[in-house]
């Protein structure tokens, strides 16, 4: 099995960190954006991408290259132009009913980051269907379940792959689903225990991999000092990891360490999700960078509502509350969000911006689930009691 691919389809869920533009917007109801001049700039594109071919490819070929630019959109929070890029090279396949697999796994997983969740079940269903022991198309099955709450099976899938990977494989498929549902500190113990086990054996991604999970698991169960610590482990194996340098800086944010916030992100080319989370920190800090950097982040925020991008609402109702001061947009840009996928992030926005509306009655989806789950982080605990 190819260590980078489980990475992408299961990294803790990595390709749904930022908001930017989306390769295939919705119509946007202000009509067609036309630049104000010819030097202004439209998008912010990561370097290192890798660049497609102009040569027509083989289906195996365009699979090798799709699953570098999914790689490359993980590293830098998602980046819909990354993954648009990717489903460029994948389209003589795209809309056929039956795609080579090395194909259809791909597409699956750029669906599952757009949004189709249903979409992406379509092609996993028929992969798992017609191989039963298919551990990528079981992996990304897993991923597409557990952001629509459906643990059981998601669960289910990660069993399936027991005798197919290692141990840490498949306890790393199955940590988060035990997390959300109020056992984070039991899966922790249990992926310690296998790192021990397995010791120098375990390569450097899949180091990466095991303390970003180890690291996101430890917040939910409020072990911040923990946490921390392997979050930080997480990006000494892997640095361009945007997912649990995200992790961090709200860490650090969420305890007013306004210093330690803005270092996260040094030196750093930042998407647009770590800008967010780097601007939130400048202001908590009263840097004089801020305004800067605000401009920065107001101009690219601005572009995406133009383009009618909407995947990424978690991070846009945030910067509606807390940088906008607009707590009726916030909150509806949360239900909304909360409507289309259910991951623990997806709960906090919503409860934020159901304290800052005084709206109990928006925040019983999450309450709800959160009885249903057990899912316990204080910070989650928090809000819910700060309710009206």
């Amino acid at each position: 099995m190819n260590r980078a691919t489980v990475l992408v389809l299961f990294g803790g869920l990595a390709l749904t960190a930022a908001f930017v533009v989306a390769p295939k917007p919705a119509v946007s109801q202000a009509g067609p954006f036309t630049p104000r001049d010819e030097n202004e700039v439209l998008e912010h594109v990561a370097k290192g991408a890798p660049r497609a071919s102009a040569v027509p490819l083989t289906a195996s070929e365009a699979a090798v290259q799709a699953q570098a630019l999914i790689e490359s959109a993980r590293k830098n929070g998602g980046d819909p132009r990354l993954l648009g890029r990717a489903q460029a090279v994948l389209a003589p396949w795209w809309a056929l009913e039956a795609p080579p697999p090395e194909v259809r796994i791909l597409r699956a997983t750029l669906k599952q980051s757009f949004h189709d969740f249903e979409g992406a079940l379509v092609d996993l269903d028929a992969m798992v269907a017609a191989d039963p022991h298919d551990v990528q198309a079981l992996l990304t099955r897993a991923t597409v379940l557990f952001v629509q709450a459906r643990y059981d099976e998601a669960d289910a899938a990660c069993t399936q792959l027991h005798g197919q990977v290692d141990d840490l494989v498949e306890a790393l498929c199955a940590a988060p689903i035990r997390g959300v549902r109020g056992d984070g500190k039991g899966a922790v113990f249990a992926l310690q225990l296998l790192e021990v086990g397995y010791g120098n054996r375990i390569p450097p991604a899949r180091r990466a991999w095991l303390a970003s999970v180890q690291g996101e698991l430890e917040l939910w169960s409020g072990e911040t000092k923990a946490a921390e610590a392997s979050l930080l482990r997480a990006l000494k194996f892997d640095p361009e990891d945007s997912y649990s340098r995200l992790l961090l800086a709200e860490l650090r944010i969420d305890q007013s360490r306004w210093p330690e916030a803005i270092e996260v992100f040094s030196g750093r080319t930042m998407n647009d999700g770590e800008l967010l989370m780097h601007v939130l920190a400048l202001k908590g800090a009263a840097a004089p960078e801020y305004a800067a950097r605000r401009e920065e982040l107001d101009a690219r925020v601005a572009a995406n509502r133009q383009r009618g991008e909407t995947l990424h609402r978690r991070e846009e109702s945030r910067y509606a509350l807390r940088l906008e001061g607009d707590v009726g947009k916030a909150l509806a840009l949360a239900k909304a969000n909360w409507a289309v996928q259910k991951e623990p992030a997806d709960a906090r926005v919503l409860l934020e911006a159901a304290v800052a509306a005084r709206d109990s009655a928006s925040a019983v989806p999450v309450r709800e689930w959160m009885t249903k789950t057990g899912f316990a982080d204080p910070r989650w605990v928090a809000l819910v009691r700060a309710l009206p």
